[in-house]
């Protein structure tokens, strides 16, 4: 849910910070839900300091005509997540990746993980420590509005604005319309 030119904008500023960036993963929901993520999927794959293109999809939309070029890049794969009649295009988007040569992993949906809830938990600072050592996704950086933070969980509370807002939770990369820390 981001301007086109922020998203091409951040990825400039999030190359210029680092050495390499071994994955970056378009997610959605659907990504192409976005009618520009090829555009986006090709800036990210002309930088030559990030090695991996990972789109994850749960088949819903095929990409059009339009968007296959750019898709079509030896550092892109596609992570395909099966949920049986809600991924109703996954015959077609699986033809046009084969008929492209287009890397891709297809897997059933194994159900889902309840990882957190927004809510006053009233733990102790052990207590988050236990749950922080638990987590599955604590080592996920995840790019949000510009900020990169360490998990998705603190990403998108921060974007709800169900926690506050503690500079040191993440790294500014895209500096047009924010202050650097």
């Amino acid at each position: 849910n981001a301007d086109l030119d922020e998203m091409l904008a951040t990825i400039d500023s999030m190359c210029a910070k680092f050495d390499e960036i071994y994955e970056v993963r378009v997610i959605g929901g659907e990504p192409f839900v976005n009618k520009d993520i090829h555009i986006v999927v090709e800036k990210l794959t002309a930088q030559e300091k990030i090695k991996k293109v990972a789109i994850f999809t749960n088949a819903t939309i095929v990409p059009r005509e339009t968007q296959w070029p750019a898709l079509r890049h030896e550092k892109v794969r596609f992570f395909i997540t099966d949920y049986d009649a809600l991924s109703r295009n996954i015959k077609p988007l699986i033809e046009g990746l084969e008929k492209r040569g287009i890397a891709y992993v297809s897997e059933k949906a194994n159900g889902w993980t309840d990882c957190a809830s927004l809510e006053k938990h009233n733990r102790s600072t052990s207590g988050n420590e236990e749950i922080y050592a638990a987590c599955c996704a604590k080592n996920l950086a995840t790019l949000a509005d510009g900020k990169l933070f360490r998990c998705p969980f603190a990403a998108n509370a921060a974007k709800l604005q169900a926690v506050p807002d503690y500079k040191e939770d993440y790294l500014v990369v895209d500096g047009a319309s924010r202050e650097q820390i």
